[in-house]
């Protein structure tokens, strides 16, 4: 006579299932909580459905190689908040790219932001309208760099003086 273990069970009916699987409740199949007031009990949903389409294995981009763009997202919109809601992101994710200098976004995220910034860059060309913000910007820029080159152009260089005596360590006794 032999015996079958049975594992107490557990229903997923995460995105990798077309319908609601029952699963042992097994290290093999679910993650469990490890502190807090579930420690012990497992995750809604089974290993497979967390890493189901890359979700939690989505490859990242630096905030510093979208930066630029985005702000000039959020000076064509105005603010933050408006470039987030035209672009069809989290305000926070907006945020999070243009305070910090380093964090990551997952690529469909900086995906959006970019094709964002090309439909906004198309509306304004054919409206012949630019926001003000990023007018006011683009002025402050030039003017920037205006200064700075007048400033490398126009400096007068001082000749190195020299003094009748060497400094004192040049002598060896």
């Amino acid at each position: 006579m032999t015996f079958v273990q049975q594992h107490e069970g557990k229903w997923c009916q995460g995105p990798s299932h077309e319908m609601p699987v029952y699963l042992p409740r097994t290290e093999e199949f679910f993650y469990f909580y490890r502190s807090g007031p579930k420690q012990g009990k497992p995750h809604g949903w089974c290993k497979v459905c967390h890493t189901w389409n890359g979700m939690y294995n989505r490859k990242c981009v630096p905030c510093s190689k979208i930066y630029e763009y985005v702000m000039e997202l959020v000076y064509r919109c105005g603010t933050r908040v408006e470039a987030a809601k035209y672009a069809g992101i989290g305000v926070s994710t907006i945020f999070k790219i243009t305070n910090y200098g380093q964090c990551t976004v997952q690529v469909p995220t900086a995906r959006k932001l970019l094709q964002a910034l090309d439909r906004r860059r198309r509306e304004d060309r054919a409206a012949g309208q630019v926001h003000p913000s990023l007018l006011e910007v683009r002025r402050q820029q030039e003017d920037t760099e205006k200064r700075i080159e007048r400033n490398t152009l126009y400096r007068p260089r001082t000749p190195p003086t020299f003094q009748s005596q060497p400094p004192s360590h040049y002598f060896e006794e």
